[in-house]
């Protein structure tokens, strides 16, 4: 809803004064949250759901550990 908003009052200009360095790490971001929430399934791990801001460490952490378990 928000973005067809956008798009109806032409503020699509706005979108030049974001730095690049801003979208790349938003972009990186985005990827390893992708990666890591995909990483059990593809190597057929259980891996713990955990909450909070170091979410990302946890799961790689659980992860790695978790790899000597991977059923193939």
């Amino acid at each position: 809803m928000f973005q067809i908003l956008m798009g109806v009052l032409r503020l699509g200009f706005v979108t030049i004064y974001l730095a690049d360095p801003l979208i790349s790490g938003f972009t990186t971001g985005a990827a390893c949250h992708v990666f890591t929430s995909q990483v059990k399934y593809v190597l057929g791990i259980k891996v713990q759901r955990y909450n909070g801001a170091l979410k990302l460490i946890k799961v790689i952490k659980c992860s790695v550990n978790s790899t000597c378990d991977m059923d193939f």
